[in-house]
C-alpha cells in the first residue's frame, strides 16, 4: 500500500527491479544479476511542497525525544514459490530528506501527515460491510485508500461500490471503477507499471502480476523466448519453446492496480478536508465476490501531538 499511495501521489509506480533469474552478489542496478529491488516512499509532506515551506506540513522530528524506524518483513523462502535464500541476502538502504530545524514555536505550528492502517478484511460474496474510521478532533481526513486484491480476479469484482458516511450522512458514493478512473485523471497516471526480466522454467510459465486489469507486451531476448497465451485477472500465462529462454515482460494498467482513493485535498494545500472530530465516520463497501483481501488506510493531517 505504501507503493500504491506513492503511485497516486506521483502518477507512476515507484522504481522496482523484478526478475526470474537466479540471484548472485549484489553489484548494482541490473535485474540481469538476479537481484530484486523495490522502493518504498514514506512522505511527510505534500507533493507540491516538498520542504513544507508553504503549507507547514512535515514531520517535526526535533520536538520528540526519539525517532525510530521499525522494519518488519517476512519473505517466503522457497525455490519455487518465493526467494531461494534467506535473510542474509535482504539488504535495506534508507534515504531521508531532512530540512533545517526551525524554532520550537515554528515547529509546534506544523501539521503532520499521518497514515494509519485501519482494517484488514476478507470480502464476502454479497452484501454491504461498514468500517469505522478514526475520530479525533486534532485530525482531518485527507485521503482514504481502499485496496482489494484476489489472485486471478479483475478490478471491481470483489468490491463494487464505496460509500463514505459522516454523522450518518452520505458524503461520497461511487462505483469502484468510476473512482479508479477519476484517480487516474487526478494522478496524471502513467500506465507503464513495470517490467519483469523473464527466464522460463517451463514451456507454460505463470506470472501473477498483482495487477487485476493488466495488459502486457513481451520482448523476446532469445529466439522463440515467449508468447503470451492468456490473461486471467492478474495472471499471465506465457509459452516458451523450452525452459531457460529469456524475455522482458512490460506490464501496463490504465488505473492504479487494485486501489481506489477518496481524495479530499485535490488542490494539494490541505484546506478542504473531512473533519474527524465528529460523532461517527465510516466507510461502507458493497461486495460482489468472496475471498478478496480488503485493506483500508487513512491519511490525515494532524496537529502536533505528544509535546
Amino acid at each position: 500500500m505504501c507503493r500504491k499511495i506513492a503511485a497516486y501521489r506521483n502518477g507512476k509506480m515507484p522504481e522496482a527491479m523484478v526478475t526470474q533469474k537466479a540471484g548472485g552478489t549484489w553489484a548494482g542496478n541490473s535485474a540481469d544479476l538476479g537481484w530484486q529491488e523495490y522502493v518504498f516512499p514514506i512522505n511527510f509532506n505534500l507533493k507540491d511542497d516538498p520542504f513544507g515551506n508553504k503549507t507547514g506540513i512535515m514531520l517535526p522530528a526535533p520536538l520528540f525525544d526519539s525517532l525510530d524506524l521499525v522494519l518488519d518483513y517476512n519473505f517466503t523462502i522457497s525455490s519455487t514459490a518465493g526467494f531461494v535464500t534467506g535473510g542474509t541476502n535482504h539488504v535495506f538502504d534508507l534515504y531521508a530528506l531532512i530540512v533545517p530545524r526551525e524554532s520550537r514555536e515554528a515547529m509546534m505550528a506544523k501539521r503532520i501527515l499521518v497514515e494509519v492502517k485501519k482494517h484488514d478484511y476478507t470480502s464476502l460474496a454479497t452484501g454491504d460491510e461498514a468500517f469505522k474510521l478514526t475520530l479525533d478532533s486534532k485530525r482531518n481526513l485527507r485521503q482514504l485508500y481502499v485496496q482489494v486484491y484476489e489472485a486471478g480476479v479483475g478490478e471491481g469484482v470483489d468490491v463494487t461500490n464505496l460509500v463514505l458516511k459522516a454523522n450518518n450522512e452520505v458524503m461520497w458514493t461511487t462505483k469502484w471503477g468510476d473512482l479508479q478512473a477519476q484517480n487516474a485523471i487526478h494522478a496524471n497516471w502513467n500506465p507503464h507499471v513495470g517490467k519483469v526480466n523473464l527466464l522460463s522454467v517451463s514451456t507454460t510459465d505463470e506470472h501473477w502480476t498483482k495487477i487485476p486489469a493488466v495488459y502486457a507486451v513481451n520482448t523476446p531476448i532469445t529466439e522463440e523466448a515467449y508468447t503470451i497465451m492468456s490473461y486471467v485477472g492478474d495472471k499471465i500465462t506465457l509459452a516458451a519453446s523450452a525452459a531457460a529462454k529469456y524475455g522482458i515482460l512490460h506490464l501496463y494498467s490504465d488505473v492504479i492496480p487494485a486501489m481506489a482513493v477518496m481524495d479530499f485535498d485535490l488542490d494539494g494545500i490541505g484546506m478542504n478536508m473531512q473533519p474527524q472530530g465528529i460523532n461517527d465516520l465510516e466507510l461502507v463497501i458493497t461486495q460482489g465476490g468472496a475471498d478478496g483481501a480488503v485493506e483500508i488506510l487513512e491519511q490525515s493531517l494532524s496537529a502536533v501531538w505528544g509535546v
